[in-house]
């Protein structure tokens, strides 16, 4: 047997024998595996007869809407712990790194529920060998994978060292997760303590607030240098391209020259024509705002003629 497997073995028999000790339970089970995952009242569980938090079954799980209602205030990150993972290092090191409203709940799959969204299933490498041994661990892939609104994450914690004396050889345990990742469609980390489980735990709640809010990754290396720098940027400008915006740059030797630019100036940059000029300087121009326009010494804005609109350039 393998050297520290107590913990995970303990808490997925712990797990397996709830499900027989009470049907409703092993039947919701049966319908996240045969219908997907309607909400988020199907992760969170009862416990000694108790509901969930009713915060959990009246709002509707999704990647977007009901998330961002939520976090956009800037809150700490709600992590939902089940109850018979309070006693790993992982829960003390949630409390210790702040940042964490950790709550404790019977979960009736996956052990960490991150910000209504991420679903984690922690395995130490131990109960990793354990588990393909006894197959427990295709059974739990696929019930996780099948998890329609949520996104389902196995966490692989521990270094090789734990594995001496299980018996198994590294090959075998390979081809499991080349199967639970590729085929499985599950998502595998791995983290070596659980202090750096609970840090991978913020890291994903804060990168799935950020493609909330809109901040998708950038195609392509970041450029590095000044001049590397004002040529990305003036590549965002329609009809340039990297050729045009070295040239626009050793022209006006700035950004902030090139968008100042008339077009009648522009156009004379070799490459850029007088279409082309007219479109940059159609995106970089604005309308002047409000607190732009002349204040009377009462401190009401002068009425003056609307702005006037800009349109794009016909092509």
């Amino acid at each position: 047997a393998c050297g520290r497997s107590g913990e995970g073995s303990e808490r997925s028999r712990s797990r397996e024998g709830d499900m027989q000790a009470h049907p409703k339970r092993r039947r919701a089970i049966v319908g996240v595996v045969a219908e997907g995952f309607p909400t988020r009242k199907s992760v969170a569980g009862t416990d000694a007869g108790r509901p969930g938090p009713k915060s959990l079954s009246r709002r509707r799980v999704d990647f977007g809407t009901g998330m961002s209602q939520n976090l956009s205030r800037g809150s700490d990150t709600l992590v939902i712990v089940d109850d018979r993972e309070r006693r790993s290092g992982v829960v003390q090191a949630l409390h210790a790194s702040g940042g964490f409203d950790v709550a404790v709940r019977r979960l009736v799959v996956g052990d960490y529920l991150v910000d209504n969204r991420f679903l984690f299933e922690r395995k130490s490498l131990p109960d990793l060998a354990l588990s393909i041994q006894s197959g427990r661990l295709f059974k739990q892939a696929l019930r996780l994978a099948r998890i329609d609104h949520l996104r389902p994450v196995m966490v692989l914690e521990g270094t090789s060292s734990d594995l001496r004396g299980c018996g198994m050889r590294w090959e075998s345990i390979q081809g499991a997760l080349v199967t639970i990742s590729l085929f499985v469609g599950l998502p595998v980390l791995r983290t070596r303590s659980a202090s750096e489980t609970a840090r991978t735990l913020l890291y994903t709640a804060r990168q799935g607030r950020a493609v909330v809010q809109g901040a998708l990754p950038r195609r392509g290396t970041r450029p590095k240098g000044k001049t590397a720098l004002q040529c990305h940027l003036l590549q965002g400008l329609p009809g340039v391209g990297p050729a045009r915006a070295a040239r626009l740059l050793e022209r006006f030797g700035s950004v902030y020259a090139v968008s100042a630019a008339d077009p009648g100036v522009l156009a004379q940059v070799d490459g850029i024509g007088l279409k082309t000029a007219k479109k940059i300087a159609w995106a970089v121009s604005e309308t002047a705002p409000a607190y732009r326009q002349p204040v009377a010494p009462t401190g009401k804005v002068v009425p003056g003629p609307p702005p006037q609109a800009v349109r794009p350039p016909a092509d």
